[in-house]
């Protein structure tokens, strides 16, 4: 007899659920894959794009882009730099020399053109382009920076023309207070954030309530969202003298970390503490919930929880969710929800990743005030490089033990890709009638041999009899003869070295033999 599973794996991965009353779709253990148009794909391992100039223990990264390039910005304990076209410049103006893990209270946002970075063991600083990083003015008027004024803040966002400061530490600590700037003008900075200003609209409030501190903050459509640590508060303006109306959008629902929140399509998906949760401004649904919630409970380093972080890979349409686990002091897991298909897949990152972004493969951009010719005898589009930068972008990480900017998605791994797909508890009848596999169909496409490795079980969730692995090459071989019985089967397919492969369904050929 033939069993067909056309789609076996493809969609993706879930530890909730017991694995017998998954259908033959999800898979039940699995590691460095990804989940796309109806089939399974090997990812994982690493190259290394460039050696940083110094060991300067970098602990955040962001893309910053001016009209005509676009750059690699890294902030550390010691430096911050700006990469582009394989070449580093030193951006801190000599005035970055943090402690030892304070590299991690980096954060960045971009107003515009305007790059603004901020520490809150330091105090804000604004880039344009060029030059180094300046101290970012508290008023122009009077002459004062946020530094003159001894102020610094948890998380620094744009919104719309307006900055906002979050989670305060001035003459005392304000962890429930943001502070919001008079609007700037395009790709400008704000002239003034001091509320006593009768010239400007910026000002101070404080949220209040039972949520905590505030942990970070994000623009929705035309509202700032902001995250506190037990709760969710929305921000619109107003159009009068308090600038800002607020709303409540939950009192129990919180932030697990600062980065840890990203918008795509109109809506921010986040990491909570325990639970990862999609927010369209009006209400809050988990996405992990009897898919991937238990994994994250049970091994995420609670220890380390503040460097987790969210990033959003468009490409691909997927959102890692990063997290340490075990005992890795920094991210090692990330958590991969493709958000088309609503899948789950996880992948492994790199020892001592510090950050990821993604970012474009090439990030020499053109514009036209560098192309030197004329209007006329030019026959592109002065969007061809644009277009080039929002296609192409692919996931980097910075690492913070040797400094090294990684591209993590690449054709030549340093290391093997350890891909990983398993499945267990698969009845090919049902779940008492016992059967034999002897041979399977895979459907798998690669140019490198795989290993295939089959086994079985005697009732649902009892330890799998795994046979030794065959070696199957999908540029040759059409089926895996294998010889396996029991109530229940189980499977894996494992890459071979850094070969890559497409996994996309299996036919299973038995023989029934009765019911134990």
């Amino acid at each position: 007899m033939l069993l067909k599973l056309p789609s076996a794996g493809v969609k993706g991965y879930n530890s909730d659920i017991d694995p017998w009353d998954l259908p033959p779709e999800f898979l039940t253990e699995g590691i460095n894959f990804r989940v796309d148009a109806n089939a399974v794909s090997s990812q994982g391992g690493y190259s290394k794009t460039a050696d940083a100039p110094t060991d300067y223990y970098p602990g955040f990264m962001i893309l910053a882009r001016t009209r005509s390039t676009t750059f690699v910005v890294m902030a550390g304990r010691d430096a911050v730099y700006a990469y582009v076209g394989q070449s580093y410049t030193d951006i801190g103006g000599g005035i970055v020399s943090l402690s030892t893990d304070d590299e991690y209270f980096w954060g960045g946002t971009l107003s515009g053109s305007v790059l603004l970075l901020n520490n809150r063991v330091l105090y804000p600083l604004y880039w344009t382009g060029s030059g180094a990083v300046k101290e970012l003015p508290w008023d122009i008027a009077a002459g004062l920076t946020w530094k003159d004024k001894g102020f610094t803040c948890d998380s620094l966002r744009s919104h719309k023309n307006f900055l906002l400061a979050l989670s305060l530490h001035e003459s005392i600590d304000k962890p429930d207070s943001f502070r919001w700037s008079h609007p700037a003008d395009e790709n400008g900075i704000p002239f003034t954030w001091d509320e006593t200003n009768p010239a400007g609209i910026a000002g101070i409030q404080s949220l209040g309530g039972d949520g905590g501190r505030i942990i970070d903050g994000l623009s929705l459509r035309d509202s700032f969202i902001i995250y506190s640590q037990n709760a969710i508060d929305v921000l619109d303006l107003s159009g009068d003298e308090f600038v800002w109306r607020r709303r409540s959008l939950s009192a129990t629902v919180g932030l697990l970390s600062k980065d840890c929140v990203v918008e795509v399509k109109g809506k921010h998906y986040l990491m909570t503490d325990g639970d990862i949760v999609v927010n369209d401004g009006n209400s809050i649904v988990s996405i992990a919930h009897n898919a991937i919630q238990n994994r994250i409970k049970i091994s995420i380093n609670t220890e380390f929880v503040d460097r987790s972080f969210a990033v959003s890979i468009d490409a691909h349409k997927e959102i890692w969710f990063c997290v340490p686990e075990g005992d890795s002091e920094n991210v090692n897991i990330a958590y991969i929800y493709q958000w088309k298909e609503q899948t789950w897949a996880i992948r492994d990152l790199p020892s001592g990743t510090a950050f990821i972004i993604a970012a474009p493969e090439s990030t020499d951009a053109e514009g036209w005030e560098d192309a030197n010719v004329t209007w006329a005898s030019r026959t592109d589009r002065w969007s061809d490089g644009v277009s080039r930068v929002s296609f192409d972008e692919l996931p980097y990480g910075v690492n913070a033990v040797n400094s090294d900017l990684q591209l993590l998605q690449t054709p030549a791994p340093i290391e093997d890709l350890g891909t990983i797909l398993e499945r267990t508890d698969l009845g090919l009848i049902d779940q008492v009638a016992v059967t034999t596999i002897t041979r399977l169909y895979p459907h798998i496409r690669g140019s490198e041999p795989v290993r295939i490795q089959v086994g079985s079980q005697d009732f649902p969730g009892s330890a799998v009899r795994w046979k030794p692995y065959n070696i199957f090459d999908p540029t040759k071989d059409r089926k895996v003869d294998v010889r396996t019985t029991g109530a229940l089967h189980a499977y894996r397919v494992m890459s071979e070295g850094k070969g890559e492969f497409r996994f996309s369904g299996v036919d299973v050929e038995y023989e029934q033999d009765g019911v134990r």
